[in-house]
């Protein structure tokens, strides 16, 4: 992972003032090391987008989701209001949260490209289809306004989602307050 951002840093300051979203569909334990590539990327101007994690744990347990320096996406339900959580249909807990998570993406179901041939087609559930969602708005942002920073991409992200939609009702109580209840929002 490491590597992989020294390959963006390297490119980015190669191709400046190129805007690069990077999306990271990756969880990890706790790591100084990433959270010092993240840091440079972040500075250069660099958008990243990490899953929150699928363990149903707090977000803030892990990297790259523990990072100030990306925008860390938690996973809704397909329909409703609820938040992507375990049922006998899916291999993942349910979507990690706290503090740490920025805002909230669909989750569930999201159809994306396979590796079974180049016209085939998949659904698949869990943080890791959320974030990617998430980097999309923040690309369509950038595609807009190609002067914001990293930092004013999180906040356009932040202030323009729509607030307080969500049922928290499947995440601890202790952990209600400190998780954002944002669902990402694009006109």
């Amino acid at each position: 992972v490491i590597e992989g951002l020294e390959h963006v840093i390297k490119r980015v300051n190669e191709n400046s003032p190129r805007r690069v979203v990077v999306t990271m569909s990756l969880i990890g334990t706790k790591s100084y090391s990433l959270d010092i590539a993240l840091k440079k990327a972040f500075d250069l101007g660099v958008v990243m987008v990490a899953s929150a994690g699928n363990f149903r744990a707090d977000a803030c347990d892990f990297s790259p989701s523990s990072s100030p320096y990306v925008i860390t996406v938690g996973a809704t339900k397909e329909e409703g209001d609820g938040l992507f959580w375990f049922n006998t249909f899916y291999n993942s807990p349910g979507t990690n949260y706290g503090e740490c998570v920025n805002i909230f993406a669909p989750g569930q179901w999201v159809r994306s490209a396979s590796i079974l041939s180049d016209n085939h087609l998949q659904q698949s559930s869990g943080t890791s289809l959320a974030a990617p969602i998430v980097a999309g708005v923040a690309a369509l942002l950038l595609e807009e306004t190609p002067t914001l920073s990293a930092q004013e991409v999180m906040n356009t992200l932040i202030s323009t989602a729509t607030p307080n939609v969500l049922n928290f009702s499947v995440i601890p109580s202790s952990a209600v307050s400190k998780t954002p209840n944002l669902l990402v929002y694009i006109k």
